[in-house]
């Protein structure tokens, strides 16, 4: 049995506002055209931009306590799916 993974909190609308910046819209506008073009539906999670990260900057973690050390370089984790999981919090 897999070890459950720490849990990252992280900001729902700092996040989408941190990854959605004007080239990766541009991006997901072309990648939603062309899926649509060949079928009828195109979605897109959280969870899934979370499984694909390459990295996330360490400010858009709200526990950032629980973030090993050996896993911040730069002020950021890189692929943080492979040690966390997150979940996506509103604003309180």
């Amino acid at each position: 049995m897999e070890d459950k993974k720490p849990i990252l909190k992280i900001n729902r609308k700092e996040f989408v506002n941190w990854y959605y910046d004007s080239d990766e819209i541009k991006s997901v506008g072309h990648k939603c055209r062309n899926t649509l073009e060949e079928g009828n539906e195109f979605v897109v999670t959280l969870d899934d931009l979370f499984k694909h990260l390459g990295y996330i900057p360490i400010r858009l973690i709200d526990n950032k306590e629980i973030v090993l050390k050996d896993d911040i370089n730069d002020d950021e984790i890189e692929q943080p799916s492979k040690s966390y999981d997150a979940r996506f919090e509103d604003d309180k």
